[in-house]
């Protein structure tokens, strides 16, 4: 699943959270799965966890919950037989998190910032899920695609 553009505004008093963003979603950017949870896990150690957590069996999808028509869809895909016990919706196809997460970019806007990312139909809500956790407010996502319509 591919081709959904992702655009999130949020507010955060943390830069930093902001430039982490910068730097994980550069298309330079290459670091492995371990070096991202070391970054964003300095904001709040939850989102480890939230970024390890399997949704086989349709479990760990709290993250989806502001989103019930990807939920819905969510839920229909988890129904496959073949997934891994280990798979993890955001993942899509990938091993590593820098290529799920696709490329971006993160820019300043009015007081917040606003993260520009292409990647599957579950990045949006699980940036949003991980901003959050890191203490954003005023976290928005839009989505536009030309393959799926929620």
């Amino acid at each position: 699943m591919g081709g959904v553009s992702n655009v999130i505004y949020f507010e955060h008093d943390n830069p930093a959270v902001a430039e982490v963003l910068t730097r994980i979603l550069d298309w330079r950017f290459n670091g492995d799965n371990s070096e991202i949870e070391e970054m964003l896990g300095e904001f709040n150690p939850k989102i480890i966890d939230l970024i390890r957590a399997p949704h086989y069996g349709h479990k760990n999808l709290e993250w989806l919950d502001d989103f019930p028509a990807i939920k819905k869809f969510a839920d229909y895909e988890l129904n496959f037989d073949e997934l891994d016990k280990d798979f993890r919706l955001w993942l899509d196809d990938f091993y590593s998190y820098s290529d799920a997460l696709g490329n971006g970019s993160v820019t300043k806007k009015r007081n917040g910032y606003e993260i520009f990312v292409e990647s599957n139909l579950y990045v949006g809500p699980f940036l949003v899920a991980i901003l959050k956790l890191a203490g954003a407010t005023k976290a928005k996502l839009k989505q536009d695609s030309l393959d799926w319509h929620g």
